[in-house]
């Protein structure tokens, strides 16, 4: 396999790059990918790990981190959907996976959370790292454009997609890949940023739909 040609990333430009207004570039890219064959969590994963490998970072046996997981690692206190609601879930699952990783840096985690489509299937969402985990969708259109004390989007691309959608996040897990390189050594910020694109491209050219299909390209 040649994984550099993954790399590159493939962004959008100026309006077309916001799912708010009157844009509908990235809705109607996900509508399409929604008409796609449904690909397997279990497909998903092998995926992943074929090109973790080929880019010398230590494939992940089991990525899958559950309720089950939520609860032993933090004594039955949180299950999955507090990610994001509760910063004492963030620091615990985050301080744990880079201690267990020998990883520097929580921009060494890629992570995917899904969508249950009409038929009850697992969809891909999104594939991104670092510490935002989060399954937070808008309540109606008026919450598109509000905005925190920072300044910031209240609600992301894939929320906001999703309630455009009238989807809801699976908030009974995700797909966590701490990038751990085969020589034992934490990956660059620069590096997990070009793996995150990487693995989505690559996911993508083997016929994995993703709603937010330029999640991982910015």
């Amino acid at each position: 396999m040649n994984i550099n040609e993954y790399f590159e990333a493939h962004r959008l430009g100026g309006k077309a790059s916001s799912v708010r207004y009157d844009n509908t570039t990235r809705l109607d890219k996900a509508k399409e990918q929604l008409e796609l064959k449904t690909v397997s969590v279990d497909e998903i994963i092998k995926l992943t790990n074929r090109f973790l490998t080929s880019a010398n970072i230590e494939p992940v046996p089991n990525p899958i981190v559950n309720n089950s997981y939520i609860s032993k690692l933090t004594n039955n206190k949180f299950k999955v959907s507090d990610f994001y609601k509760k910063q004492d879930l963030d620091r615990i699952f985050y301080k744990n996976l880079m201690s267990k990783n020998n990883l520097s840096d929580e921009r060494d985690i890629v992570w995917m959370k899904f969508a249950k489509d009409n038929e009850g299937n697992d969809r891909l969402v999104v594939v991104a790292k670092s510490n935002d985990i989060n399954f937070i969708i808008p309540s109606n259109s008026a919450d598109y454009t509000k905005k925190d004390k920072d300044g910031s989007w209240s609600f992301n691309t894939a929320g906001v997609l999703l309630h455009k959608l009238g989807m809801k996040y699976d908030e009974s897990f995700i797909l966590a890949f701490p990038l751990k390189s085969k020589d034992n050594q934490s990956m660059t910020t620069k590096e997990n940023g070009s793996i995150e694109t990487g693995i989505g491209n690559y996911l993508i050219d083997n016929k994995v739909p993703i709603i937010d299909f330029y999640s991982h390209n910015w």
